[in-house]
């Protein structure tokens, strides 16, 4: 997904940086040029950030089509959380729930991980606050794209 550091190209991600624990999130610091500060470089426990307020930047709104696979349509918002590097190498993934309208950016509370078993990613799934799912309903509007993986929903 070349698309993240195509639209950064003053970053400079050091693959053995110094890593510290805090909150029991595994952080990393990279070269501080992006806005001035460091980045988050989210670990295996990611499913702390349950209930914390992100932003997503959306770069297959709701509708749109797949730029690999053009048979597959977003039925919902999908971005990405800048600054929050995913255990790929890659900006955070999220999927935006509870928006029903095509979005650019939004600002929501992570309601639910979706970890991946069987690839290394793993999507955040966002809402507006105060907004909900079930895990059968995170299940159903995720199953366009998480059907190709083994997954494990986590939630409140």
């Amino acid at each position: 997904r070349s698309r993240d550091r195509e639209g950064y190209p003053q970053l400079r991600i050091f693959k053995e940086a110094v890593r510290k624990t805090a909150c029991g999130l595994s952080f990393s610091f990279v070269s501080p040029g992006c806005a001035g500060g460091y980045l988050f470089i989210a670990g295996h426990k990611g499913d702390s950030m349950i209930g914390k307020i992100v932003t997503v930047t959306v770069d297959r709104p709701k509708g749109s089509v797949h730029p690999v696979y053009q048979d597959l349509i977003y039925p919902l918002n999908y971005g990405f959380v800048e600054g929050v590097m995913a255990p790929d190498g890659e900006w955070q993934d999220a999927y935006l729930m509870g928006v029903d309208a095509p979005a650019k950016e939004f600002t929501g509370c992570v309601i639910a991980i979706i970890k991946r078993l069987d690839d290394a990613e793993e999507k955040w799934v966002v809402a507006p606050p105060g907004v909900t799912f079930s895990k059968q309903e995170i299940e159903r509007q995720t199953h366009f794209q998480e059907q190709y993986f083994q997954c494990e929903i986590l939630c409140e």
